[in-house]
């Protein structure tokens, strides 16, 4: 018997890993498949910082989860679309990041 809540714990990466094998098909819940469509149409196709704020965090993201040798290369390595929002906010991050402000 299939019930919405199936199954009753959340899964782990392990039951992850194995719905998204092709010969799983049958064992992967329907309301996976939903939920994964439901949040890549949510998802905005080229995601922005709404605000300054957030702008500041992506840039301080960005630095912490690379290695970057120069501010130049941090710069060139954004998506073109997210050069001109964080244009104020990463060289502010980079000075933080040099000065071990940002750890």
């Amino acid at each position: 018997m299939v019930r919405i809540g199936q199954p009753e714990t959340t899964p782990d990466a392990t039951t992850l890993t194995a719905w998204s094998e092709a010969q799983s098909g049958d064992e992967i819940p329907l309301w996976a498949a939903r939920t994964a469509t439901f949040l890549l149409v949510q998802m905005p196709a080229r995601p922005q910082p709404r605000d300054g704020d957030e702008a500041c965090a992506w840039a301080y993201c960005w630095l912490r989860n690379r290695d970057f040798d120069s501010l130049e290369a941090a710069t060139s390595a954004l998506p073109a679309h997210l050069r001109e929002p964080l244009a104020d906010a990463l060289p502010a991050a980079w000075r933080d990041r040099q000065g071990l402000r940002l750890i």
